[in-house]
């Protein structure tokens, strides 16, 4: 079974390579000015890692459901299963399929006054969870939907369940902490003329803002407040021979970068199709790198950078089904 642990573990080995790549790309942007800037970094969870999260967090029996009463007698249960989650609008919706049973024990014997199937639906905010990094859904709206298609807003079931619904999926969070850790990780490689003092004020600083729900998925920018690097006028002069070894050796490290997290991501999956696909990403970026290079270096336009971030960007959505779809390879990364 996919514990919350497992799929923690390899939701952080993702971050720490493509926030990574990403923040880096960004940091070489050539239009920073002088003083601080706010650098946002954009993380998003698609809806197919937002249901193993919810089934990890919420639903850890051994056949993924969940009963909301909890009542030592066993003789009232509310059961959840199968939950789906999809957004709404600017809101996610989470819909579950339901048994219920509603009883009298009298004398430790169960008399049974209600069995129930149907699904049950939440409507929640996604708001930041005040002084974390981590979000949670606000309740908006609890239904029950009977087998029929008719909507329960009364009645002994929905007095009983619709708190234990509320309280449930309004529980269920979403940890950005991998991801700002992940960044802050990365910080001192990135910025290496930083003392150790800038670089914790960087890393405590890091905040989320923005939340945006899209069909594909929920995304959140990290902020980085950054002293960026004086801001030159654009120079079309010819490199020095020192700006070209320069040159030569941002371009090996970022190419180094980018093979070896290929390799890391080869190693962790035993699935052809993603070795394969991360194959035809390292091969189309080797042409595109030779294109790049070809151009003739400059102060003004860097075709190595870009070629870098496209790379990065290439390689985020291979590296995510790796980290969803290879339960127990944790080992491996």
């Amino acid at each position: 079974m996919l514990t919350y642990r497992n799929l923690s573990h390899n939701i952080r080995i993702v971050c720490r390579s493509v926030i990574g790549g990403l923040f880096l790309s960004i940091l070489l942007m050539p239009d920073l000015r002088a003083e601080t800037t706010v650098v946002s970094v954009p993380v998003s969870i698609d809806y197919p890692l937002m249901k193993q999260l919810l089934v990890s967090q919420l639903f850890q029996s051994p056949d993924n459901s969940l009963d909301i009463l909890d009542d030592p007698s066993g003789c009232n249960q509310i059961v959840l299963s199968d939950p789906k989650i999809s957004p709404q609008r600017d809101k996610l919706q989470i819909v579950a399929r339901v048994k219920a049973k509603l009883g009298l024990n009298v004398f430790g014997d169960c008399q049974a006054l209600l069995n129930w199937q149907g699904r049950a639906g939440f409507l929640g905010s996604p708001v930041l969870k005040s002084g974390g990094r981590s979000v949670k859904l606000e309740p908006r709206e609890t239904w029950l939907i009977d087998s029929d298609g008719g909507k329960i807003s009364s009645g002994p079931l929905w007095e009983t369940g619709v708190a234990g619904l509320e309280a449930v999926f309004g529980s269920f969070e979403l940890n950005f902490e991998p991801y700002t850790d992940s960044l802050a990780a990365f910080l001192p490689e990135v910025l290496p003329h930083r003392s150790a003092q800038q670089i914790s004020t960087m890393a405590d600083g890091l905040t989320l803002s923005e939340i945006d729900v899209s069909p594909e998925s929920l995304t959140v920018s990290i902020n980085v407040f950054v002293d960026a690097m004086d801001a030159k006028a654009e120079d079309t002069t010819a490199l020095s021979e020192e700006e070209l070894q320069q040159f030569d050796q941002r371009w090996q490290m970022m190419d180094a970068l980018l093979v070896s997290a290929v390799k890391h991501y080869a190693a962790a999956t035993s699935l052809d199709t993603l070795r394969s696909a991360l194959l035809d990403m390292l091969i189309d970026s080797r042409y595109r790198l030779r294109n790049a290079l070809s151009e003739p270096a400059s102060r003004s336009n860097d075709a190595v950078r870009h070629w870098f971030v496209d790379s990065w960007q290439s390689l985020a959505p291979v590296a995510r089904r790796i980290a969803l779809e290879q339960e127990g390879q944790e080992h491996l990364l």
